[in-house]
């Protein structure tokens, strides 16, 4: 049976995420392999001057996607929050919150930063997703900056489940090995009941830890509170599908457990499906080579990479073509 997914990425409307939605999109056309009809749902906020029929974007109408846009209140409201805050992003809380305002329809639903790239197939895992009934993501790294526990209590949450193990255990840190399911936003699948729950539940929240503890990492533990507080199962996924471009070096743990850190790595490199780009890298600044076309062109064409460098542009390159005649269409 051939199913729907609706990929959902949030972004700013400007030149920088410009060029990250077309090789976002374009891999997902060329790579995704998805069990069905799809389209992206981008949803802009009000943080800069493009619109979607502006000439950086025009590239779009060769795709399924579909452009929304933060409503006023919305972003009125962290926008002046994070004034207030001094943290001019956090007004970027209002652009990823607008994504769960309306029903989903379609029978998967993915969550994907802006800043990622497909590099293999999704069909098996969104087909497994639906069949399972299941919410998919990354654990992320490390805890946050604040007490998990302490927040779920003030919520009037325990977490009775099963802890997630933290995808940073083990390389750059042994304690706490578990915690709550505290996820990397960065790739997340479910199915079209549990994306309805998140619909329904998450702006609660979103509010909720805004208000006690405002500051970069409100979506993910807001999505925290919401995964305990509606008993959503978790499928934990591996680097392959959030995947970093940074170097990871030798993990802390020795021995049989080291090594098997090592082998797991090493073979989920082979088998990377997502690429997550987020954090700098020697030959790579998101920022500024994504916003900046003689440094993204450069970058495609640059020898000499690191490894994770190297796996980005292997992403980036066949789409180089197309991406340069969309930025001059002479």
């Amino acid at each position: 049976m051939a199913l729907s997914t609706e990929i959902h990425i949030p972004a700013s409307p400007n030149r920088r995420f410009a060029n990250m939605l077309f090789f976002l999109v374009s891999s997902i056309a060329a790579r995704a392999a998805l069990p069905g009809p799809w389209k992206a749902v981008i949803t802009f906020g009000r943080d800069g001057d493009l619109t979607p029929d502006a000439p950086e974007l025009a590239w779009s109408r060769d795709f399924p996607v579909e452009f929304r846009v933060a409503s006023p209140a919305l972003w009125d409201r962290y926008t002046a929050e994070a004034a207030a805050l001094r943290r001019p992003a956090y007004a970027y809380n209002a652009t990823i919150l607008q994504q769960f305002v309306a029903p989903f329809d379609a029978d998967a639903v993915i969550y994907m930063d802006a800043d990622t790239v497909v590099t293999g197939p999704l069909g098996p895992l969104v087909t497994e997703v639906v069949a399972r009934d299941i919410f998919a993501a990354k654990p992320a790294w490390q805890p946050p900056p604040v007490d998990l526990d302490a927040i779920m209590a003030r919520a009037g949450l325990v977490h009775g489940g099963d802890p997630v193990t933290y995808s940073g255990y083990g390389w750059s840190f042994l304690e706490p090995r578990t915690g709550p399911p505290y996820i990397n936003g960065g790739f997340i699948v479910c199915p079209r009941r549990i994306a309805n729950i998140l619909h329904r539940d998450l702006g609660a929240d979103f509010v909720f830890v805004a208000e006690h503890y405002p500051g970069h990492y409100v979506w993910q533990i807001a999505n925290c509170l919401t995964i305990v507080r509606s008993r959503i199962p978790l499928l934990s996924l591996d680097e392959r599908y959030n995947m970093g471009i940074g170097e990871a070096g030798l993990p802390m743990l020795t021995g049989q457990e080291g090594a098997r850190l090592i082998a797991e790595g090493e073979e989920q490199v082979r088998d990377r499906r997502v690429i997550h780009y987020c954090t700098p890298a020697p030959h790579f600044v998101r920022n500024a080579v994504m916003e900046d076309d003689a440094l993204l062109r450069a970058f495609c064409l640059a020898p000499d990479l690191t490894e994770g460098e190297a796996m980005l542009q292997a992403a980036f390159r066949p789409f180089l073509e197309a991406w340069e005649r969309r930025a001059d269409p002479r």
